[in-house]
């Protein structure tokens, strides 16, 4: 059985250490880029299905430019076969401007040339967060799709996956599903093995192979049309104290609380801004001089 995995390599934010609020404070060294997250779970799941069967083989495919390569090689690292690059070739705007559609063609070509048998994708990406790739390459391949797996094993002489799929608040569906198949995997499942140093080296010597795919031709069928910021959260207001007139109870709803906020503005020299605040530390008995 060929069980083919889809990673992503995505650029991720992890601090804000420049000085420039035009570039939103984040300087260049705060991006890394590394596999979602998600594809790491993928993985995993893949391994230890692999190891539970004695034909099983798992393959891991990348699709657009190398940027990761190291981390490559590491998720190859952890029990994978072979190392498979998709190269759509000049894109206008690159792979990032693919929509989800376009990208599940130019993996379904690649699924058709491995001959995977099980695919297994994550349900999401931390860079775009739409979940759309594994359902699209379910339905252009034809082949039946669970979403959300946290485990999956194959009961002996069913020819079927037994997968168990998160529901939501901590539910889980236990699925059947022939094969071949697509999965999409969450972060709930198994925590990624972490590959020794030979094992990497090895995962090096093994390389790279490169697949040329043609995008020149690829229809999209979705674009993205606006992206609104997150929805400020409401801040729980405590109900007021309904002895109070009612000027007492408004001012309490517009404070927020029935507790009044107090504050102390600290000025003069730096040598007395911080005997100040030690000696309001000291009143809040936070230490005693």
């Amino acid at each position: 059985m060929n069980i083919c995995v889809c990673v992503k390599q995505v650029e991720e934010t992890y601090a804000r250490t420049g000085r420039d609020p035009e570039q939103h404070f984040i300087d260049p060294k705060d991006r890394i880029v590394r596999i979602n997250p998600f594809d790491e779970a993928a993985m995993a799941l893949a391994v230890s299905a692999a190891k539970a069967m004695s034909d099983a083989r798992v393959i891991v495919l990348t699709l657009g430019p190398i940027l990761a390569e190291e981390e490559l090689y590491r998720i190859l690292a952890m029990g994978g076969e072979e190392l498979y690059h998709l190269d759509p070739g000049p894109v206008p705007g690159g792979v990032a401007a693919l929509d989800s559609w376009s990208k599940a063609q130019l993996l379904s070509r690649a699924m058709r040339s491995l001959e995977a048998d099980l695919i297994l994708c994550g349900s999401a990406s931390i860079d775009r967060q739409n979940g759309l790739v594994p359902a699209y390459l379910a339905h252009q391949l034809n082949l039946p799709f669970v979403s959300s797996i946290v485990d999956l094993t194959f009961p002996d002489g069913t020819g079927r996956a037994r997968t168990t799929k998160s529901a939501g608040k901590g539910r889980r569906e236990i699925i059947d599903c022939q094969v071949p198949a697509v999965l999409s995997v969450d972060l709930n499942s198994a925590a990624p093995p972490t590959p020794s140093f030979a094992a990497r080296q090895q995962a090096r010597r093994q390389g790279m192979t490169r697949m040329l795919v043609d995008a020149a031709l690829l229809k999209p069928k979705t674009r993205l049309v606006q992206t609104r910021p997150a929805r400020p959260r409401p801040i729980a207001a405590a109900a007021p104290d309904s002895s109070l007139p009612a000027f007492d109870r408004v001012r309490q709803l517009l404070a927020g609380s029935k507790i009044q906020k107090t504050g102390r503005l600290v000025t003069g020299s730096p040598e007395s801004q911080v005997e100040e605040i030690l000696n309001l530390l000291a009143e809040l008995e936070f230490f005693k001089f």
